[in-house]
């Protein structure tokens, strides 16, 4: 797997920055001086020096940037190019720091969400470790002294505990192949199109398939793009990702004649929500407007959904861990109570 190189904070950054200092009337040779002193990621800030030497050679500003894709996604890139052809610079970085800025902040939200889980699945590791090389040795050795007779449970989970104490090289080992075994599989699982299609329609990545779909609508509309070619350019950008996007469709289906409303009511993938501000905003001539509003609509939503989903791991986690160590615990502490009722 190759690493993705790009850094959304600093693209964030770069575009809303520029966007500032270009807007200011500052000429793009000092304005390319002040990113490149400010921006602290030392990668972007070298490639920025290399940019305005590139412009100063007399390329454009897209075929600069065109020079870094595995830092600049292909999107970026293109809205340069479109804002440099039509006037709209300024306003084509400002809408590509908002679409990124929309991009990160919930790439960072899933990942808060992640961190939680595997905080607890570090405790219970942890915890069943010190079972296993503490506890168990020092119960273990009193409970077989008793003169009852050791209950098999208990027998088994003292054997297995010996074998890994006596072992811990080849348990280690044995714990390195099945997680790089089962990572390795999780990532044939997540490749397969049809976990995909499964996947991409639960409610959550269908409300993060919205956001990013109406923002990147929006990006093309206030450019000043014509609709279809906006759309082919969304389509060439959304294509190399493993969700599948409703551009295409949308795109047929405007070709064939139909409003924005019927095009994207025609691919059965957006919400009640959108498809009202849709068809609201083209009678009454404020498309622009209605899809700002729709976009912070969908992300407060998206917000509320992953505040949900964290509300519901974190107990049902909190409550596994707790029967595991209860488990645990009572498998010793069975054999001693009922030695001591005899």
């Amino acid at each position: 797997m190759i690493k993705n190189k790009v850094n959304y904070d600093s693209i964030i950054r770069i575009s809303s920055d520029l966007a500032i200092l270009l807007s200011s009337g500052i000429s793009i040779f000092n304005s390319f001086e002040i990113l490149a002193n400010s921006i602290s990621n030392k990668r972007y800030k070298n490639i920025l020096k290399k940019i305005i030497e590139k412009i100063r050679e007399g390329s454009t500003l897209s075929e600069a940037f065109g020079s870094f894709t595995d830092y600049f996604p292909k999107l970026f890139i293109q809205m340069l190019f479109i804002g440099e052809s039509s006037g709209n610079l300024v306003t084509a970085l400002e809408e590509l720091s908002t679409f990124y800025k929309i991009k990160s902040e919930i790439r960072k939200k899933i990942f808060n969400l992640s961190i939680y889980p595997m905080m607890l699945l570090g405790t219970l590791v942890t915890m069943i470790v010190f079972y296993i090389q503490v506890i168990t040795p020092s119960i273990g050795e009193f409970v077989k002294g008793m003169d009852n007779k050791i209950p098999w449970y208990t027998e088994k989970i003292l054997s297995g505990c010996k074998f890994i104490r006596e072992n811990n090289a080849l348990v280690m080992t044995a714990l390195i192949c099945w997680g790089i075994g089962t990572a390795f599989l999780l990532y044939l699982i997540a490749k397969n199109k049809a976990v995909i299609a499964v996947v991409s329609r639960s409610r959550l990545i269908r409300g993060f398939k919205e956001v990013l779909e109406i923002e990147a609508l929006l990006l093309i509309i206030k450019c000043g793009i014509p609709l279809v070619h906006g759309l082919e350019i969304l389509i060439d950008t959304f294509s190399s990702g493993n969700i599948e996007y409703g551009f295409n469709d949308i795109k047929a289906s405007i070709n064939n004649g139909v409003t924005l409303s019927e095009a994207f009511a025609s691919t059965e993938s957006f919400s009640d929500l959108t498809l009202s501000m849709i068809t609201v905003g083209e009678e009454s001539g404020r498309l622009e407007y209605t899809l700002e509003r729709l976009k912070d609509m969908l992300m407060d939503n998206f917000k509320k959904a992953l505040d949900r989903l964290t509300a519901l791991i974190q107990p049902i986690l909190i409550l596994v861990i707790g029967v595991i160590v209860c488990f645990l615990i009572l498998i010793m502490m069975v054999p001693i109570y009922s030695s001591l009722n005899v």
